[in-house]
């Protein structure tokens, strides 16, 4: 009979002594003693959310398929999410995000800490079930946990800011941040532009249908704002002095993705490209 190892370090398997273990079978034992040779794992570390701190999360899908590529569909859903999540949790500011097609970021506070953890697992699983229901795909999307990312000091807010506008820009997808195709405040950044989406209210809807109630399409759907916040750093300036900070970051961009695209000698794919 051969001697049973442990398949994670081959070293034979010790037996607990039935003294410790008297109402175990010998086979029961052997797989407890199993149990315990086995090396520990990494659990999650622990998150504490500060009040009225800046992060950002970070969100991958599995195996970082283009389960988020963009379209003006998926944009209108993933809208109307972020604003169903602003109405439950009215504690959270946002002050940008960005989905690109494998990858979201969104730069969040909250005055009282304790909501942005429902908040951002609030967007990541309506996300997840409305683009899948949108592709027809329906199961697990996100790669992991949301990763957050606490930002200490204001020089890091404007940094991360600047990341998050030039998404698109460096990869080479497009030429300048406006023109990405996927849900972004860019409009809301560039512009001040208001950003709406559209919220299904899926369970009145299955409710309606297990009473068999004759309703139109629309009759569950409802148009959401997205309430956006300046940075805590720019808080202090005024509308004019606000609007000059953004512009300058959009023209730093631009410039610099002219620039490196021409050291490339690469031609950026554009919005209909990206979309087809």
């Amino acid at each position: 009979r051969p001697t049973p190892r442990c398949p994670h370090t081959g070293r034979r398997l010790p037996e607990a002594p039935p003294a410790v273990l008297p109402n175990m079978s010998r086979s029961l034992r052997r797989d407890v003693a199993w149990l315990l040779m086995m090396p520990p794992r990494m659990g999650h570390p622990l998150r504490w959310y500060e009040p009225d701190v800046v992060y950002e999360f970070t969100s991958r899908t599995i195996r970082e398929q283009f389960l988020l590529r963009p379209c003006p569909a998926s944009r209108d859903l993933i809208f109307g999410v972020i604003g169903r999540a602003q109405v439950l949790y009215p504690a959270v500011r946002i002050h940008y995000f960005v989905f690109m097609s494998n990858h979201s970021h969104m730069l969040l506070s909250s005055s009282d800490g304790a909501s942005l953890a429902p908040f951002i697992g609030f967007v990541n699983s309506n996300v997840a079930r409305e683009i899948g229901r949108l592709r027809g795909a329906p199961g697990r999307m996100w790669a992991r946990r949301t990763r957050p990312i606490r930002i200490v000091d204001e020089a890091s807010m404007v940094d991360r800011l600047r990341y998050l506008v030039s998404h698109g820009c460096k990869e080479g997808l497009v030429g300048t941040p406006g023109e990405w195709p996927g849900a972004t405040a860019h409009a809301w950044f560039a512009t001040g532009a208001a950003l709406t989406g559209t919220w299904h209210h899926r369970d009145a809807e299955r409710r309606a249908l297990r009473r068999r109630e004759a309703f139109q399409p629309d009759s569950y759907r409802t148009k959401l704002p997205i309430t956006m916040s300046p940075l805590p750093c720019w808080r202090d300036l005024d509308e004019r002095q606000h609007r000059a900070r953004r512009a300058e970051i959009i023209a730093e961009i631009t410039r610099t993705t002219a620039a490196e695209n021409a050291r490339l000698g690469r031609m950026p794919l554009g919005p209909d490209a990206i979309c087809a």
